[in-house]
Protein backbone atom coordinates (compact mmCIF):
# COMPACT_ATOMS: atom_id res chain seq x y z
CA UNK A 1 0.00 0.00 0.00
CA UNK A 2 1.29 3.45 -0.90
CA UNK A 3 1.15 5.50 2.29
CA UNK A 4 -0.50 8.88 2.49
CA UNK A 5 2.01 11.68 2.49
CA UNK A 6 2.46 12.93 6.03
CA UNK A 7 2.58 16.71 6.05
CA UNK A 8 2.63 17.20 9.81
CA UNK A 9 3.53 14.92 12.68
CA UNK A 10 2.50 16.01 16.14
CA UNK A 11 3.27 13.03 18.31
CA UNK A 12 1.90 9.51 18.34
CA UNK A 13 -1.73 10.50 18.91
CA UNK A 14 -2.37 13.30 16.44
CA UNK A 15 -1.49 13.66 12.78
CA UNK A 16 -2.58 15.79 9.87
CA UNK A 17 -2.12 14.44 6.37
CA UNK A 18 -3.07 16.18 3.17
CA UNK A 19 -3.37 14.74 -0.32
CA UNK A 20 -5.22 15.94 -3.40
CA UNK A 21 -7.79 13.39 -4.44
CA UNK A 22 -11.36 12.68 -5.32
CA UNK A 23 -13.37 11.43 -2.31
CA UNK A 24 -12.27 7.78 -1.91
CA UNK A 25 -14.88 5.03 -1.89
CA UNK A 26 -15.55 3.47 1.54
CA UNK A 27 -13.83 0.22 0.53
CA UNK A 28 -10.60 2.13 -0.19
CA UNK A 29 -9.87 2.02 3.55
CA UNK A 30 -7.61 -0.66 4.95
CA UNK A 31 -8.23 -2.66 8.11
CA UNK A 32 -7.09 0.09 10.45
CA UNK A 33 -9.20 2.74 8.76
CA UNK A 34 -6.49 4.55 6.80
CA UNK A 35 -6.93 5.30 3.12
CA UNK A 36 -5.04 3.41 0.46
CA UNK A 37 -3.71 6.13 -1.79
CA UNK A 38 -3.33 3.62 -4.62
CA UNK A 39 -7.12 3.31 -4.74
CA UNK A 40 -7.25 6.82 -6.18
CA UNK A 41 -4.18 6.45 -8.37
CA UNK A 42 -2.11 8.62 -6.05
CA UNK A 43 1.60 8.40 -5.49
CA UNK A 44 3.32 10.08 -2.56
CA UNK A 45 6.04 12.46 -3.72
CA UNK A 46 8.15 14.91 -1.75
CA UNK A 47 5.90 14.79 1.31
CA UNK A 48 2.65 15.35 -0.61
CA UNK A 49 0.75 13.20 -3.06
CA UNK A 50 -0.13 14.80 -6.38
CA UNK A 51 -2.86 14.09 -8.91
CA UNK A 52 -4.48 15.70 -11.99
CA UNK A 53 -1.14 17.16 -12.93
CA UNK A 54 -0.83 19.30 -9.83
CA UNK A 55 2.47 19.34 -8.02
CA UNK A 56 2.88 20.04 -4.33
CA UNK A 57 4.87 22.99 -3.09
CA UNK A 58 6.99 23.15 0.01
CA UNK A 59 4.82 25.96 1.33
CA UNK A 60 1.84 23.67 1.82
CA UNK A 61 3.66 21.47 4.27
CA UNK A 62 4.64 24.52 6.27
CA UNK A 63 1.10 25.82 6.38
CA UNK A 64 -0.54 22.59 7.47
CA UNK A 65 0.16 21.83 11.08
CA UNK A 66 -1.83 20.91 14.15
CA UNK A 67 0.60 22.85 16.25
CA UNK A 68 1.17 20.10 18.80
CA UNK A 69 4.51 18.68 19.84
CA UNK A 70 5.58 15.25 21.03
CA UNK A 71 4.28 14.62 24.51
CA UNK A 72 1.47 17.15 24.14
CA UNK A 73 -2.08 15.86 24.62
CA UNK A 74 -4.08 15.46 21.41
CA UNK A 75 -6.99 17.85 21.04
CA UNK A 76 -10.68 16.91 20.65
CA UNK A 77 -12.19 16.43 17.20
CA UNK A 78 -13.77 19.87 16.99
CA UNK A 79 -10.55 21.63 18.02
CA UNK A 80 -8.33 19.64 15.67
CA UNK A 81 -10.76 20.05 12.80
CA UNK A 82 -10.84 23.80 13.41
CA UNK A 83 -7.06 23.84 13.14
CA UNK A 84 -7.35 21.73 10.00
CA UNK A 85 -9.72 24.35 8.57
CA UNK A 86 -7.13 27.02 9.28
CA UNK A 87 -4.41 24.88 7.72
CA UNK A 88 -6.50 24.22 4.63
CA UNK A 89 -7.39 27.90 4.28
CA UNK A 90 -3.76 28.85 4.56
CA UNK A 91 -2.67 26.20 2.10
CA UNK A 92 -5.37 26.79 -0.50
CA UNK A 93 -4.90 30.54 -0.26
CA UNK A 94 -1.33 30.24 -1.53
CA UNK A 95 -0.55 31.01 -5.15
CA UNK A 96 -0.57 27.51 -6.54
CA UNK A 97 -2.73 25.63 -8.98
CA UNK A 98 -4.28 23.28 -6.43
CA UNK A 99 -6.14 26.16 -4.82
CA UNK A 100 -7.42 27.62 -8.07
CA UNK A 101 -8.94 24.74 -9.93
CA UNK A 102 -12.67 24.36 -9.27
CA UNK A 103 -13.80 20.90 -8.30
CA UNK A 104 -10.55 19.70 -6.77
CA UNK A 105 -10.67 18.38 -3.24
CA UNK A 106 -8.31 18.06 -0.34
CA UNK A 107 -8.31 14.98 1.85
CA UNK A 108 -7.48 15.51 5.49
CA UNK A 109 -6.73 12.42 7.54
CA UNK A 110 -6.77 13.39 11.22
CA UNK A 111 -5.68 11.06 13.98
CA UNK A 112 -6.83 12.21 17.39
CA UNK A 113 -7.05 10.71 20.82
CA UNK A 114 -9.60 11.07 23.60
CA UNK A 115 -8.50 9.19 26.70
CA UNK A 116 -7.50 5.72 25.53
CA UNK A 117 -9.51 5.84 22.32
CA UNK A 118 -7.72 6.78 19.12
CA UNK A 119 -9.91 8.47 16.54
CA UNK A 120 -8.96 8.68 12.92
CA UNK A 121 -11.14 10.92 10.79
CA UNK A 122 -11.01 11.06 7.04
CA UNK A 123 -12.25 14.45 5.94
CA UNK A 124 -13.16 15.67 2.46
CA UNK A 125 -12.75 19.40 1.88
CA UNK A 126 -14.04 20.87 -1.37
CA UNK A 127 -12.01 23.81 -2.61
CA UNK A 128 -13.68 26.80 -4.24
CA UNK A 129 -12.44 28.13 -7.56
CA UNK A 130 -11.07 31.23 -5.86
CA UNK A 131 -8.87 29.12 -3.60
CA UNK A 132 -10.98 29.24 -0.44
CA UNK A 133 -12.42 26.06 1.13
CA UNK A 134 -16.09 25.24 0.98
CA UNK A 135 -16.80 24.60 4.64
CA UNK A 136 -19.54 22.01 4.14
CA UNK A 137 -17.52 18.83 4.49
CA UNK A 138 -17.98 15.18 5.37
CA UNK A 139 -16.24 13.40 8.23
CA UNK A 140 -15.34 9.75 7.80
CA UNK A 141 -14.38 8.37 11.24
CA UNK A 142 -12.77 4.97 11.32
CA UNK A 143 -14.92 2.01 12.28
CA UNK A 144 -13.88 2.10 15.92
CA UNK A 145 -15.22 5.62 16.28
CA UNK A 146 -18.46 4.79 14.50
CA UNK A 147 -18.90 1.84 16.86
CA UNK A 148 -18.21 4.16 19.76
CA UNK A 149 -20.81 6.70 18.60
CA UNK A 150 -23.53 4.15 17.88
CA UNK A 151 -23.01 2.59 21.32
CA UNK A 152 -22.91 6.03 22.96
CA UNK A 153 -26.19 7.09 21.35
CA UNK A 154 -27.88 3.81 22.29
CA UNK A 155 -26.75 4.22 25.90
CA UNK A 156 -28.13 7.77 25.92
CA UNK A 157 -31.55 6.50 24.88
CA UNK A 158 -31.33 3.61 27.36
CA UNK A 159 -31.13 6.02 30.30
CA UNK A 160 -34.91 5.84 30.49
CA UNK A 161 -36.35 3.09 32.72
CA UNK A 162 -37.23 -0.05 30.80
CA UNK A 163 -34.76 0.50 27.96
CA UNK A 164 -31.79 -1.75 27.40
CA UNK A 165 -28.68 -1.90 25.23
CA UNK A 166 -27.15 -5.13 24.04
CA UNK A 167 -23.80 -4.97 22.28
CA UNK A 168 -23.45 -7.77 19.73
CA UNK A 169 -20.49 -8.73 17.59
CA UNK A 170 -22.36 -7.49 14.53
CA UNK A 171 -24.22 -4.45 15.87
CA UNK A 172 -25.78 -2.68 18.82
CA UNK A 173 -29.37 -3.44 19.88
CA UNK A 174 -31.61 -0.92 21.62
CA UNK A 175 -34.80 -2.33 23.16
CA UNK A 176 -37.70 -0.74 25.03
CA UNK A 177 -39.79 -3.03 27.24
CA UNK A 178 -42.99 -0.99 27.01
CA UNK A 179 -42.82 1.23 23.93
CA UNK A 180 -43.00 -0.62 20.57
CA UNK A 181 -42.01 2.47 18.57
CA UNK A 182 -39.31 1.27 16.14
CA UNK A 183 -37.10 4.23 17.06
CA UNK A 184 -36.51 2.68 20.49
CA UNK A 185 -36.16 -0.86 19.13
CA UNK A 186 -33.43 -1.35 16.55
CA UNK A 187 -30.14 -2.90 15.49
CA UNK A 188 -27.66 -0.14 14.58
CA UNK A 189 -24.94 -0.37 11.89
CA UNK A 190 -25.31 -4.11 11.18
CA UNK A 191 -22.19 -6.02 10.20
CA UNK A 192 -23.62 -9.15 8.65
CA UNK A 193 -21.81 -11.80 6.57
CA UNK A 194 -21.17 -11.03 2.91
CA UNK A 195 -21.76 -14.61 1.73
CA UNK A 196 -25.36 -14.78 0.50
CA UNK A 197 -26.32 -17.93 2.41
CA UNK A 198 -24.63 -16.80 5.61
CA UNK A 199 -26.24 -13.38 5.25
CA UNK A 200 -29.72 -14.83 4.84
CA UNK A 201 -29.20 -17.13 7.82
CA UNK A 202 -28.02 -14.27 10.05
CA UNK A 203 -30.80 -11.97 8.89
CA UNK A 204 -33.34 -14.69 9.74
CA UNK A 205 -31.77 -14.90 13.22
CA UNK A 206 -32.14 -11.14 13.63
CA UNK A 207 -35.79 -11.30 12.55
CA UNK A 208 -36.46 -14.10 15.04
CA UNK A 209 -34.67 -12.13 17.76
CA UNK A 210 -36.99 -9.15 17.25
CA UNK A 211 -39.97 -11.52 17.22
CA UNK A 212 -38.99 -12.86 20.65
CA UNK A 213 -39.12 -9.25 21.86
CA UNK A 214 -42.50 -8.72 20.19
CA UNK A 215 -40.98 -5.98 18.07
CA UNK A 216 -40.79 -5.43 14.34
CA UNK A 217 -37.35 -6.10 12.83
CA UNK A 218 -35.64 -2.75 12.48
CA UNK A 219 -32.12 -2.09 11.20
CA UNK A 220 -30.25 1.19 10.95
CA UNK A 221 -27.83 1.18 8.05
CA UNK A 222 -24.63 3.19 7.82
CA UNK A 223 -23.15 3.45 4.30
CA UNK A 224 -19.40 3.00 4.38
CA UNK A 225 -19.53 1.11 7.69
CA UNK A 226 -22.27 -1.51 7.60
CA UNK A 227 -21.57 -4.94 6.17
CA UNK A 228 -21.98 -6.18 3.55
CA UNK A 229 -21.55 -2.99 1.50
CA UNK A 230 -24.78 -3.73 -0.42
CA UNK A 231 -26.73 -4.29 2.80
CA UNK A 232 -29.48 -1.83 1.91
CA UNK A 233 -30.17 -3.49 -1.43
CA UNK A 234 -30.41 -6.88 0.30
CA UNK A 235 -32.74 -5.52 2.97
CA UNK A 236 -35.01 -4.04 0.32
CA UNK A 237 -35.11 -7.37 -1.52
CA UNK A 238 -35.97 -9.09 1.79
CA UNK A 239 -39.07 -6.88 2.16
CA UNK A 240 -37.72 -4.13 4.44
CA UNK A 241 -38.92 -0.57 3.83
CA UNK A 242 -36.79 2.56 4.27
CA UNK A 243 -38.65 4.94 6.62
CA UNK A 244 -36.36 7.86 5.88
CA UNK A 245 -32.66 8.53 5.59
CA UNK A 246 -30.89 10.04 8.58
CA UNK A 247 -27.55 11.75 9.16
CA UNK A 248 -25.22 12.20 12.06
CA UNK A 249 -23.60 15.63 12.31
CA UNK A 250 -20.63 16.48 14.52
CA UNK A 251 -19.24 19.79 15.72
CA UNK A 252 -15.96 20.67 14.02
CA UNK A 253 -16.05 24.48 13.99
CA UNK A 254 -16.77 25.38 17.62
CA UNK A 255 -16.20 29.08 17.12
CA UNK A 256 -19.54 29.21 15.29
CA UNK A 257 -21.47 27.76 18.22
CA UNK A 258 -19.61 29.92 20.71
CA UNK A 259 -20.52 33.05 18.76
CA UNK A 260 -24.19 32.01 18.63
CA UNK A 261 -24.53 31.15 22.34
CA UNK A 262 -25.42 34.69 23.43
CA UNK A 263 -29.02 35.98 23.03
CA UNK A 264 -29.32 38.60 20.29
CA UNK A 265 -32.66 40.00 21.47
CA UNK A 266 -33.80 41.68 24.64
CA UNK A 267 -36.13 39.53 26.69
CA UNK A 268 -34.48 36.28 25.55
CA UNK A 269 -32.85 34.11 28.22
CA UNK A 270 -31.30 30.63 28.29
CA UNK A 271 -31.69 28.42 31.35
CA UNK A 272 -29.38 25.45 31.86
CA UNK A 273 -31.34 22.88 33.84
CA UNK A 274 -29.54 20.25 35.88
CA UNK A 275 -30.97 17.96 38.54
CA UNK A 276 -28.13 18.43 41.01
CA UNK A 277 -28.87 22.17 41.06
CA UNK A 278 -32.40 21.58 42.26
CA UNK A 279 -33.98 21.88 38.81
CA UNK A 280 -35.67 18.51 39.08
CA UNK A 281 -39.23 19.63 39.69
CA UNK A 282 -42.56 19.07 37.90
CA UNK A 283 -42.90 22.71 36.82
CA UNK A 284 -39.59 22.76 34.97
CA UNK A 285 -40.23 19.33 33.46
CA UNK A 286 -43.67 20.43 32.28
CA UNK A 287 -42.20 23.50 30.57
CA UNK A 288 -39.56 21.48 28.74
CA UNK A 289 -42.20 18.93 27.74
CA UNK A 290 -44.52 21.70 26.55
CA UNK A 291 -41.90 23.06 24.18
CA UNK A 292 -40.93 19.61 22.89
CA UNK A 293 -44.56 18.54 22.43
CA UNK A 294 -45.49 21.64 20.42
CA UNK A 295 -42.25 21.63 18.45
CA UNK A 296 -42.77 18.02 17.34
CA UNK A 297 -46.59 18.07 17.24
CA UNK A 298 -46.95 15.42 19.95
CA UNK A 299 -50.36 14.57 21.37
CA UNK A 300 -51.42 15.09 24.98
CA UNK A 301 -50.64 11.50 25.96
CA UNK A 302 -47.12 11.79 24.58
CA UNK A 303 -46.66 15.09 26.41
CA UNK A 304 -47.52 13.43 29.72
CA UNK A 305 -44.88 10.80 29.04
CA UNK A 306 -42.39 13.56 28.20
CA UNK A 307 -42.87 15.17 31.63
CA UNK A 308 -41.98 11.92 33.40
CA UNK A 309 -39.11 11.41 30.96
CA UNK A 310 -37.60 14.83 31.70
CA UNK A 311 -38.02 14.36 35.45
CA UNK A 312 -36.16 11.08 35.28
CA UNK A 313 -33.34 12.53 33.18
CA UNK A 314 -32.91 15.53 35.46
CA UNK A 315 -31.98 13.05 38.18
CA UNK A 316 -28.89 12.07 36.18
CA UNK A 317 -25.61 14.00 36.27
CA UNK A 318 -24.98 13.26 32.59
CA UNK A 319 -28.05 15.16 31.46
CA UNK A 320 -28.85 18.84 30.94
CA UNK A 321 -31.75 20.66 29.31
CA UNK A 322 -31.44 24.12 27.78
CA UNK A 323 -34.68 26.08 27.95
CA UNK A 324 -34.92 29.34 26.04
CA UNK A 325 -37.52 31.82 27.24
CA UNK A 326 -38.96 34.74 25.30
CA UNK A 327 -40.23 37.38 27.73
CA UNK A 328 -40.53 34.67 30.35
CA UNK A 329 -42.40 32.14 28.22
CA UNK A 330 -40.80 28.77 27.38
CA UNK A 331 -40.03 28.95 23.67
CA UNK A 332 -37.26 26.57 22.59
CA UNK A 333 -35.32 23.63 23.98
CA UNK A 334 -32.30 21.39 23.46
CA UNK A 335 -31.12 18.40 25.47
CA UNK A 336 -27.53 17.30 26.01
CA UNK A 337 -26.20 14.05 27.43
CA UNK A 338 -22.49 13.86 28.20
CA UNK A 339 -20.34 10.91 29.28
CA UNK A 340 -17.31 8.94 28.10
CA UNK A 341 -15.87 11.92 26.25
CA UNK A 342 -18.88 12.50 24.00
CA UNK A 343 -22.02 14.65 24.04
CA UNK A 344 -25.23 13.75 22.23
CA UNK A 345 -27.64 16.62 21.48
CA UNK A 346 -31.33 15.87 20.99
CA UNK A 347 -34.92 17.18 21.14
CA UNK A 348 -33.92 20.47 19.52
CA UNK A 349 -37.03 22.46 18.70
CA UNK A 350 -39.07 25.64 18.97
CA UNK A 351 -42.76 26.19 19.65
CA UNK A 352 -44.42 27.24 16.36
CA UNK A 353 -45.32 30.80 17.39
CA UNK A 354 -41.71 31.54 18.39
CA UNK A 355 -40.07 30.25 15.21
CA UNK A 356 -37.95 32.37 12.92
CA UNK A 357 -36.04 34.07 15.73
CA UNK A 358 -33.07 31.71 16.05
CA UNK A 359 -34.11 30.36 19.45
CA UNK A 360 -33.44 26.68 18.72
CA UNK A 361 -30.02 27.72 17.42
CA UNK A 362 -29.43 29.56 20.69
CA UNK A 363 -30.33 26.49 22.76
CA UNK A 364 -28.12 24.25 20.60
CA UNK A 365 -25.20 26.67 20.75
CA UNK A 366 -25.42 26.91 24.54
CA UNK A 367 -25.41 23.12 24.83
CA UNK A 368 -22.46 22.80 22.42
CA UNK A 369 -20.49 25.44 24.33
CA UNK A 370 -20.93 23.55 27.59
CA UNK A 371 -19.99 20.27 25.90
CA UNK A 372 -16.75 21.81 24.71
CA UNK A 373 -16.04 23.08 28.22
CA UNK A 374 -16.65 19.54 29.52
CA UNK A 375 -13.93 18.26 27.18
CA UNK A 376 -16.12 16.19 24.85
CA UNK A 377 -14.17 14.89 21.87
CA UNK A 378 -17.42 14.26 19.99
CA UNK A 379 -20.39 16.66 20.08
CA UNK A 380 -22.96 15.21 17.72
CA UNK A 381 -26.65 14.96 16.83
CA UNK A 382 -29.00 13.20 14.43
CA UNK A 383 -31.16 14.75 11.71
CA UNK A 384 -33.21 13.51 8.78
CA UNK A 385 -31.53 14.07 5.43
CA UNK A 386 -34.73 15.68 4.14
CA UNK A 387 -34.82 18.24 6.96
CA UNK A 388 -32.88 20.89 5.08
CA UNK A 389 -33.91 23.69 7.46
CA UNK A 390 -32.39 21.91 10.46
CA UNK A 391 -29.29 20.88 8.51
CA UNK A 392 -28.65 24.47 7.47
CA UNK A 393 -29.06 25.57 11.08
CA UNK A 394 -26.55 23.00 12.32
CA UNK A 395 -24.13 23.92 9.55
CA UNK A 396 -24.27 27.55 10.65
CA UNK A 397 -23.46 26.38 14.18
CA UNK A 398 -20.33 24.52 13.02
CA UNK A 399 -21.58 20.95 12.53
CA UNK A 400 -20.61 18.70 9.61
CA UNK A 401 -21.99 15.45 8.21
CA UNK A 402 -20.54 12.21 9.54
CA UNK A 403 -20.47 9.71 6.70
CA UNK A 404 -23.45 9.41 4.35
CA UNK A 405 -27.18 9.44 4.97
CA UNK A 406 -28.31 6.07 6.35
CA UNK A 407 -31.48 4.15 5.64
CA UNK A 408 -33.93 3.31 8.43
CA UNK A 409 -35.10 -0.18 7.46
CA UNK A 410 -38.27 -1.68 8.95
CA UNK A 411 -39.87 -5.04 8.08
Amino acid sequence: MAPLATVSESGPNAKLRIVTASPPPPDAADADGSVDASADGLAATDGLAATDGFAATDGLAGAATLGATDGEAAVPLHAAAARANDATSAASGRDMAIGRKAGTTTLLDLMLQDGNTRARVRRIVSLCSNGGPDCQMTLWPDEREVRRLELHEARVHAMRPGRHVRELADGVVLYDETDPDPFWNRLATPRLPADEKAFRRRLDEVIVYFATLSRRPHLWASPGYHQPPDLERRLREAGFVDLGRGLLMALTRPERSTAAATPAERGITVERLRGERGDRNPTVAAEVALVAAEAFAADSEARSVMVDDVLGLLARVEFAAYLVRADGEPAAVAKATTFDGATYLSTIGTRPRFRGRGLAALATAAAARDAQAAGSAWIYLGVFESNLTARRLYDRLGFEDVGEAAGDWLL
